[in-house]
């Protein structure tokens, strides 16, 4: 009868301490495991990253953009994505592939389709053209290229340079403003602003303006 009694309090001691560390809650047999709870981003937390990302865009059931990335830090509230490394990126015309793309970094705006590029930024596109910048801004409502920083473009055997460039790509129109300078294998032209209509083949000069005409080896 002493033997029952001794492993009886032996008992109730093991199951007690068992309780008091939290192994088998008071009144309660073994639980089943509980799930994880996912943590979602509280305000101000610091911004998911990814690495190799790829973004495409459609409008119209037509593919507008597709931007290849190193890495994607992208808000809480999926507004705004900041990346590192955009490897390739391609701009749609038509459907088509038009212009290629590559930067050092940039933000996304996803809500408004605006994106701005930052360093070493390289635009080469299907009709032969380059252009070189630090800055660039894609405004894709308006489907308008800005630059609002000195760049160096080709296009159609055109040289030029400028403080500020725009590039409208529906009606294929380029602006340059600012120092504007111009050349090919037979002129040199300098202008506070150019036009250049590539539909009609026309360039339309703005302000004080001057040409330089190759004549043999000897320009006037």
């Amino acid at each position: 009868m002493k033997r029952v009694v001794m492993l009886g309090l032996l008992a109730v001691s093991v199951i007690g301490i068992t309780m008091a560390l939290g192994y088998l809650p008071w009144g309660e047999t073994d639980p089943a495991p509980k799930p994880l709870d996912s943590h979602r981003p509280e305000a101000g937390d610091p911004p998911t990253q990814f690495t190799k990302v790829e973004f495409v865009g459609r409008k119209g059931g037509e593919k507008q953009y597709q931007f290849d990335f190193d890495i994607v830090f992208r808000t809480g509230d999926d507004a705004l994505v900041t990346f590192e490394g955009l490897r390739d990126g391609v701009i749609f015309q038509d459907g088509e592939p038009a212009y290629n793309i590559v930067a050092k970094a940039g933000r996304w705006l996803e809500a408004q389709d605006n994106f701005e590029l930052e360093g070493d930024i390289t635009v080469t596109g299907t009709d032969e053209l380059i252009l070189r910048s630090q800055r660039l801004k894609w405004d894709g409502k308006d489907r308008i290229i800005t630059i609002p920083v000195p760049a160096e473009l080709t296009i159609d055997d055109i040289h030029a340079t400028s403080q500020q460039m725009e590039a409208h790509m529906d009606s294929d129109r380029l602006y340059l403003q600012g120092d504007v300078t111009m050349w090919d294998g037979e002129h040199t032209i300098r202008a506070d602003e150019v036009i250049y209509d590539r539909k009609a083949d026309a360039l339309y000069l703005i302000g004080p303006s001057e040409i330089d005409f190759l004549t043999g080896k000897t320009s006037r």
